[in-house]
């Protein structure tokens, strides 16, 4: 275990070549503020190995970010709305079995959209449904933010952005429908008190969703509750990221298709990963979004792995499922990780990592399950991974089985860390302490765990359960969507279920409060969240309809009785409902 930053550090040195890098942008400066930009870099004298990138950004004279981890890719797309002025955009090359790196710097200037005493501006981007609102700079000390509404709508908020009196402010305005007439304007607090600058009006595009293969939606029922909140945010299978008001209206997308998104986070940021079946680690890959689809940084299980190495770990098979930023502002990433086990007649077993790494990509803290939980407990139906897609990829041998198959991850009231893992049929509590915890099993939650469960139902436990966690800020009663698949091997008529169970930690005992019949079975995928009108939401992930892949967003009341269904023509990994596209 590490309780504290230990970063890799990559060193000149003397080589039988030299490597060479230039970086070249796609277009001449200046660029507007939030203007999208490519980058590309060439290396040179590199001794016919594969060249591995890292791309990182400052604001001239701060300090360097990371944009992308190392990688092959030689080309990135960058933009900002941090204001105008100077940026530098660095590269590093490098070839494996090489520690000798070449660095490059190009700078950027970026100019205002509106002009020092000018008026604001809203301005596409390449996102029908996301725009850019600039306005000249406000006095240091206040907060800005932007208004804006559709003609006959509610208003909606932009992101809040803090005054510097020197540099304009900018804001994405997402969350808007098609072909629409839409009035923004700029809402500086002064005293606590909101003073509203002149309204600017545009009218958004239209989307082709059947081009960019968005799934059909279809009402299902309601809505019927107050719409705290009123965004579905969906993450399909194969498609792209969508989002609907709860008509089912499409009012944000990414325009194509990168993996699940794991996590919404505050001012439109996407948590997501991407696995594929490839056994190449470059392809398996972590990163953070804008609502505007750019990249804020990104790492891959190459790379990790290395690092994971260095520190005597085992390498990664790539990251899956889940990765949520800790309330210390670092990074959460749940891997899988394989290992030959003797008790197992050597067995290939795939198992589970919680790597947890700050912006830049040092390793803080590292869990493996094979030094914590019992590998003579076998994945209850026998599933295996073979490099279908439906877990990380296989390094060793093409197949291995799938042990626990973790695919949710809570960070909890006092500091520890909570998994669903789904083969197992429990949630396990993970000693963390905020990154100083040994790493032992504190308890295991579900048939054959450590607690007693007082219901009457036949099937009281979950079953190869997602998206397990505690209600906001409660250490006592926790929600799960219960797939329900061993009990449906039992009751072939058996749907998946929205559960909450009350919590004594201590006596280690459980009652199950709600058990919602969600109306129809998804064998695999789904999500489950409170909203703030004490109902549930729950998505039923991957369903059948007329022979098809399908889900539903479906709300429920503490009754469990349904008041809201939104059926997807997809699989969808998980679904959020939001306040707006922007807060989750």
């Amino acid at each position: 275990m590490l309780g504290g930053i230990v970063p890799l550090l990559f060193v000149h040195v003397g080589s039988a070549w030299a490597i060479s890098v230039t970086l070249n942008p796609s277009n001449p400066a200046p660029l507007p503020v939030g203007e999208r930009q490519t980058y590309t870099a060439t290396a040179r004298d590199a001794g016919g190995g594969e060249v591995w990138y890292r791309f990182r950004v400052r604001a001239e004279g701060g300090e360097f970010r990371l944009l992308r981890d190392f990688a092959p890719g030689a080309s990135i797309e960058w933009a900002t709305l941090d204001g105008e002025g100077w940026y530098e955009v660095e590269v590093t090359a490098r070839t494996a079995g090489n520690p000798a790196e070449a660095v490059d710097v190009v700078s950027q200037e970026l100019v205002p959209r509106v002009e020092p005493g000018g008026v604001a501006a809203v301005n596409p981007t390449p996102n029908a449904l996301v725009w850019i609102f600039s306005a000249p700079a406000c006095d240091p000390g206040f907060v800005a933010y932007v208004e804006f509404t559709r003609e006959g709508g509610l208003p909606q908020l932009s992101s809040p952005r803090a005054c510097d009196g020197v540099h304009s402010v900018n804001f994405y305005l997402a969350g808007l429908l098609q072909d629409a007439t839409y009035a923004a304007r700029l809402m500086v607090n002064v005293e606590g008190l909101p003073v509203a600058g002149e309204a600017v009006g545009f009218h958004t595009g239209t989307v082709d969703e059947g081009e960019l293969g968005i799934p059909a939606r279809r009402l299902l029922a309601g809505p019927a509750s107050p719409a705290y909140e009123g965004v579905v945010l969906n993450s399909p299978i194969g498609a792209p990221f969508y989002a609907t008001d709860l008509s089912g209206n499409l009012i944000w997308y990414y325009p194509r298709p990168i993996g699940f998104i794991t996590r919404p986070g505050l001012g439109g940021n996407f948590l997501s990963i991407t696995w594929t079946n490839n056994p190449i680690r470059t392809e398996q890959v972590a990163r953070e979004l804008d609502v505007a689809g750019i990249t804020l940084w990104e790492t891959n299980a190459a790379i990790m792995s290395e690092r994971l190495q260095a520190l005597g770990y085992p390498a990664t098979s790539g990251f899956h499922h889940d990765a949520l930023r800790l309330p210390d502002g670092r990074i959460l990433l749940l891997a899988g990780v394989e290992k030959r086990v003797p008790e197992l007649d050597n067995k290939n077993v795939m198992g589970d990592m919680l790597i947890v790494v700050d912006n830049e990509m040092n390793i803080h803290w590292v869990w493996n399950s094979f030094d914590h939980m019992d590998v003579r407990k076998e994945a209850i139906l026998g599933e295996m991974c073979l490099n279908n897609g439906a877990c990380p990829p296989v390094f060793d041998g093409g197949s291995a089985t799938d042990w626990l198959h973790t695919n949710s991850v809570q960070y909890t009231s006092d500091g520890n860390l909570l998994l669903s893992m789904r083969h197992l049929d429990w949630a396990v509590k993970v000693d963390f302490q905020d990154g100083f915890g040994s790493g032992a099993v504190l308890w295991r939650l579900g048939k054959d765990g450590d607690f007693q469960i007082d219901s009457a139902d036949a099937f009281p436990w979950f079953s190869h359960q997602h998206d397990v966690g505690f209600l906001p800020g409660s250490d006592r009663y926790l929600l799960a969507f219960d797939n329900g698949n061993t009990h449906r091997d039992v009751n072939p008529r058996a749907n998946s279920r929205g559960q909450l169970y009350e919590l004594d930690q201590e006596a280690r005992t459980a009652t199950l409060v709600m058990n919602a019949d969600l109306g129809g079975y998804s064998f695999a995928l789904g999500s489950a969240q409170r909203l703030r009108s004490e109902n549930y939401h729950f998505n039923n992930g991957w369903t059948v309809v007329g022979g098809q892949p399908a889900s539903t967003a479906v709300e429920v009341d503490p009754s469990g009785r349904i008041v809201y269904a939104l059926e997807s023509g997809a699989a969808v990994y998980r679904s959020f409902r939001m306040e707006d596209i922007l807060t989750p």
